[in-house]
């Protein structure tokens, strides 16, 4: 059994739009390894924030209503479980979110037989150093951080944002804190800075794209993470994922993501082989 611990072992720091919801589904699955039933809990970007820092209240009572619909219909030796997901909820709807509210999810709702444990926020990937030093003396030991190449990442967020809230500019792309999502070179010198890049796993969204990738991905982080890897523990492991040929990016738009992101592709090529070396080809 683990030693109980306050923090998580790891933190998946993104990037958004690339992949990590995938990857959370499929450490739901690996029974040496638990992440809350929530993705995304974002505290370590809200800590300046606490009076925002909290999950909608409809959000937590659809959970609630949910988790409690099942105790009726579980066996007995499955109902421990769930209750202790059912309290989860009733504390994501805490909004004091301070690190005693933080401590308490590891401590009191991880699985005591999991090898590991961690939550994956996309948020965390543009904290500033102060905060990542205050990440790393919480006891975090380990980050996961999967790439994507820049210009088509930010264009990903974009589609995103403008199909779900017609109200957003169709400038949204070139908004700065959209921008220094895809800040490859920024992100990962900061937390490698803090970390160590021992301590840094880097996979790429492109791993995704092609037969194998996902399997060798995922055991790839499995071996990151000192997990056992069986391909029976990942039944969703065969999602579909968009190509960068299939993102349609407008010339104007692609001109000013080039451009906004010519310091990430030239970082990429230098630091990570073949793949970044294909993302500055398709621009520059």
């Amino acid at each position: 059994m683990r030693q109980p611990r306050s923090a998580p072992t790891f933190l998946g720091i993104g990037l958004q739009k690339a992949a990590t919801t995938w990857l959370h589904t499929q450490l739901e699955t690996h029974p040496q390894v638990w992440v809350p039933p929530r993705k995304e809990l974002h505290f370590f970007d809200m800590l300046e924030l606490p009076k925002q820092h909290f999950i909608a209240p409809a959000v937590v009572f659809q959970q609630l209503r949910r988790v409690a619909r099942f105790l009726d219909k579980l066996p007995e030796a499955e109902v421990p479980a769930a209750l202790t997901e059912l309290k989860f909820w009733a504390h994501m709807g805490d909004e004091r979110r301070d690190l005693d509210w933080y401590r308490k999810i590891w401590l009191e709702f991880s699985d005591p037989e999991a090898k590991t444990i961690g939550e994956i926020t996309p948020a965390y990937s543009v904290l500033d150093r102060k905060t990542i030093e205050i990440v790393r003396s919480e006891g975090v030991e380990k980050i996961l951080l999967l790439l994507r190449d820049p210009v088509e990442r930010t264009w990903s967020q974009h589609r995103m944002a403008a199909g779900g809230h017609p109200e957003y500019s169709p400038t949204f792309y070139q908004r700065p804190h959209v921008v220094a999502r895809g800040a490859i070179r920024s992100i990962v010198e900061n937390w490698e800075a803090v970390f160590g890049q021992e301590n840094v796993f880097v996979g790429m969204y492109d791993s995704l794209l092609v037969e194998g990738g996902s399997e060798a991905l995922l055991r790839s982080v499995c071996d990151f993470l000192g997990v056992n890897f069986s391909l029976e523990w990942f039944p969703e492991i065969g999602t579909t994922f968009l190509a960068s040929t299939q993102m349609g990016i407008p010339a104007e738009a692609k001109q000013f993501l080039v451009e906004a992101h010519r310091a990430d592709l030239d970082f990429a090529a230098e630091r990570f082989g073949k793949t970044g070396e294909i993302w500055r080809a398709r621009y520059l």
